[in-house]
């Protein structure tokens, strides 16, 4: 067990709208870990244990790392939550991540990212980490960038107690967790974000033997999730006349996103 947890006079909690609940510690050793989950908040049970990941959602997701072969309560998991509190009213829960933001980061921070996959689960925890992305959960899944971690971000596995039916999307993060993220694919770089027209290319960044007697070519690689949603905002800004035509190409091989 791992004695992180927060303490009654945190200062920052005087704001947080639970601040009158008990504070469920996370569990684990971070310096070892070799994957940080980040759940959304404690719920009954967790509380009554005082230990992260021991109720119904925690169960499901043993299940499905137990195909992995992988131990979620060993010693190559740190487990915690986006909320150390157990969420009473959820209109509050974005009082409540703001107000423990920092905590999660200064427990992430801890953490060897070199050696350490960060899996955040559910909305609340990808608002804490990302409150710049939007929309739901499952547009959100895949893998991202923070700092030097590689980040995987998917649904709560409590989505899945009352989806039973897309337990195969569950099993598919399980098993992209367990391989880690791909390398980067192909040679090519996005050097700079311009706008799209219809005479206009994305500039990239091309080896000196590719495509060196055609000034006019340009291309990039969508195999981030950032990228991709970069490019879908960019064709939605292109002013495009009845005559105009633009052409466009995903390919699936080796992207895992």
């Amino acid at each position: 067990m791992n004695t992180n947890s927060v303490s009654v006079s945190d200062p920052r909690c005087e704001k947080c709208p639970f601040r009158n609940q008990k504070r469920v510690p996370s569990s684990g050793d971070i310096r070892k870990a070799k994957y940080i989950l980040v759940g959304e908040a404690p719920g009954r049970n967790e509380v009554v244990k005082m230990e992260p990941f021991v109720g119904e959602t925690g169960t499901l997701l043993q299940a499905f790392f137990d195909r992995v072969d992988l131990d979620l309560h060993g010693e190559d998991f740190y487990l915690m939550n986006a909320l150390s509190c157990q969420v009473r009213r959820k209109p509050s829960i974005p009082q409540a991540v703001a107000c423990c933001r920092q905590r999660v980061i200064n427990e992430i921070l801890e953490a060897d990212p070199r050696q350490t996959t960060l899996v955040v689960m559910g909305k609340v925890a990808r608002d804490t980490l990302f409150p710049k992305e939007t929309g739901g959960i499952l547009g959100s899944r895949g893998w991202r960038k923070l700092g030097k971690f590689n980040v995987y971000v998917m649904a709560h596995p409590s989505y899945y107690l009352y989806n039973p039916d897309e337990a195969p999307m569950l099993a598919k993060d399980v098993s992209r967790i367990k391989r880690g993220r791909l390398p980067q694919i192909g040679p090519f770089e996005l050097t700079t974000d311009v706008p799209l027209g219809p005479s206009e290319f994305i500039t990239v960044k091309l080896p000196p033997y590719a495509y060196d007697r055609d000034s006019t070519y340009r291309a990039t690689i969508l195999d981030t999730h950032e990228k991709l949603k970069w490019f879908i905002r960019e064709l939605n800004e292109v002013p495009l006349s009845s005559r105009d035509l633009i052409s466009f190409d995903l390919e699936t091989d080796q992207v895992d996103f």
